[in-house]
């Protein structure tokens, strides 16, 4: 683009790299018409190829054509309202803004009214401290964000821990009675909160993944997942999963087998799967332990009168005080 194009409002217009791939087949474009606006505009040359800016918006896809054709022919102004200016070097930045300052000034007719400046000067080095502010802000969000979620998955993964401990302690006491022994178990249970946690990772990644090729796909977004964000996400959800479940796991392995909280466990188990007799054992041995525990002796009642042992209900319940319970029961049973 030269002064006559300037002067003329030529429609002359140089096309990036990927436009003439684009709509060029990738063939020479020089000398060929593009409609802009309706209006025929002669390519005159191509721009060399730059990839993208510091925002990651491509350079590649833009098409220049004289500031005087795009004021009048395509925008109807007879105004600019932005200026790109190029130093000659890293050094001669602040020279150049200082003159485009002045010049600008003198311009707008602000040095003779004393008036601030009505215009603003970015150059790349002010455009880059903004970029990493605004680098830095979302990191701290996004890095808020992940310790917040973290933290709402470990106290989930802590009460899930809990709530197992709790809900196997036939289990746990079947283990210890047979000889397994108490770091065993607390192995088990860490194991087990690890899985829970690498499961979850590996989904993340997975849909981390997803993300990256909808973002390239869509919207053509360069992004991609090293190894070293791999190792983190695996290990960051591991070392957390153990922190949380070492309570639940530390409280699995002090359970005492001969406690009558793990003996009824260990009885009802046993009865829900059929095994009678060994569940009669175990409520009997709960019962020797700690004859007042309503848990085993309702248990037991209730296992003599699913059997139909009507008398050897009654003893059960006459045992205790309660006489009016075991007398409901038969009655309901009947």
């Amino acid at each position: 683009i030269d002064e006559f194009d300037m002067q003329s409002r030529a429609r002359v217009a140089l096309v990036g790299s990927q436009i003439a791939k684009e709509l060029f087949n990738g063939e020479q474009p020089i000398g060929e018409r593009l409609l802009i606006g309706g209006a025929p505009y002669e390519v005159i040359g191509v721009l060399e190829e730059k990839g993208a800016d510091a925002g990651g918006m491509p350079q590649d896809d833009k098409v220049l054509v004289p500031v005087t054709t795009a004021m009048r022919r395509l925008l109807n102004v007879d105004y600019v309202d932005r200026i790109f200016v190029q130093a000659e070097s890293r050094a001669a930045i602040d020279v150049a803004t200082g003159s485009v300052s002045s010049l600008l000034r003198e311009r707008h007719a602000l040095d003779e009214t004393g008036q601030a400046d009505d215009f603003t000067i970015r150059d790349q080095a002010s455009l880059v401290r903004t970029l990493g502010r605004s680098g830095e802000t979302m990191q701290r969000f996004l890095g808020g964000l992940s310790a917040l979620l973290l933290t709402l998955a470990s106290i989930g993964l802590l009460a899930v821990s809990l709530l197992s401990v709790r809900e196997r302690h036939a289990e746990i006491g079947v283990r210890l009675a047979v000889g397994a022994l108490p770091r065993q178990v607390m192995g088990q249970f860490l194991l087990e909160a690890a899985m829970i946690a690498l499961v979850g990772a590996v989904g993340g990644l997975f849909a981390g993944w997803g993300g990256i090729i909808l973002g390239k796909w869509l919207m053509d977004w360069q992004m991609q997942i090293t190894g070293l964000n791999t190792l983190y996400s695996m290990l960051i959800p591991l070392g957390l999963a153990l922190l949380a479940g070492a309570w639940p796991a530390m409280r699995a392995a002090s359970l005492d087998p001969k406690d009558p909280e793990i003996a009824n466990s260990r009885a009802r188990l046993a009865r829900d799967t059929g095994q009678l007799d060994l569940a009669e054992s175990e409520f009997r041995r709960t019962l020797e332990i700690k004859p007042e525990f309503r848990q085993a002796r309702d248990g037991l009642g209730r296992l003599f009168i699913d059997t139909e042992r009507w008398s050897d209900a009654l003893q059960v319940y006459l045992s205790l005080i309660h006489i009016s319970e075991p007398t409901r029961l038969l009655r309901r049973s009947r």
